[in-house]
C-alpha cells in the first residue's frame, strides 16, 4: 500500500492535477491547481456530501448498469475491501467538490463508512476572495486573461 502521508503538498498536488479539469471556469468546483494547497486526510469525513440515501441509490444504479453490461461484479472491490486510492476533494468556502472518487464515495456511503482518504485541496488565503459566494465569475475572468 502506498504510504500517502509521506507525500509532500507538491506531489500530493501533481497527484490532484490529473483531475483539475473536472470542472470549468465558472463553475462552483472550479479552482485553479496554484491557488490551492493539498494535503492528505486518512479519516475524511463522508458526511460533507450529503444524503446516504441519495448516494446508496447512485450506486446502486451504477453498479446495476455494469451487470447489464456483463460485469455484475465490476465495483465489488469498493463495497468488499479498505479504500486504498485517496479521492481528489477541493474545499471551496463550506463545500466539498469532488474531483476524483464519485464511485469511492458512493460505495463507501453505501455500506455506511463514515470516513475516506482523501488528498484535500484547500483554497491558499491569498485566493480565498476569488472563489466567495459570486466570485466564480471572477475567477474565470481571470483564468481566461
Amino acid at each position: 500500500m502506498w504510504n500517502w502521508e509521506s507525500e509532500t503538498a507538491e506531489e500530493l498536488k501533481k497527484s490532484a492535477g490529473f483531475w483539475a479539469n473536472q470542472f470549468s471556469p465558472g463553475d462552483d468546483g472550479y479552482a485553479e491547481l496554484d491557488h490551492l494547497e493539498f494535503s492528505f486526510n486518512r479519516l475524511y469525513d463522508l458526511s460533507k456530501f450529503g444524503s446516504v440515501e441519495d448516494w446508496s441509490e447512485w450506486f446502486r444504479e451504477e453498479r446495476e448498469m455494469w451487470a447489464e453490461e456483463g460485469r455484475p461484479d465490476y465495483y465489488d472491490d469498493i463495497v468488499e475491501n479498505e479504500i486504498v486510492e485517496p479521492v481528489v476533494i477541493v474545499e471551496i468556502g463550506e463545500k466539498s467538490y469532488i474531483w476524483d472518487g464519485n464511485h469511492r464515495i458512493g460505495g463507501s456511503l453505501s455500506i455506511n463508512r463514515a470516513t475516506i482518504p482523501a488528498i484535500v485541496g484547500t483554497v491558499k488565503p491569498e485566493y480565498r476572495n476569488l472563489y466567495e459566494v459570486g466570485a466564480s465569475i471572477v475567477a474565470a475572468e481571470l483564468t481566461l486573461r
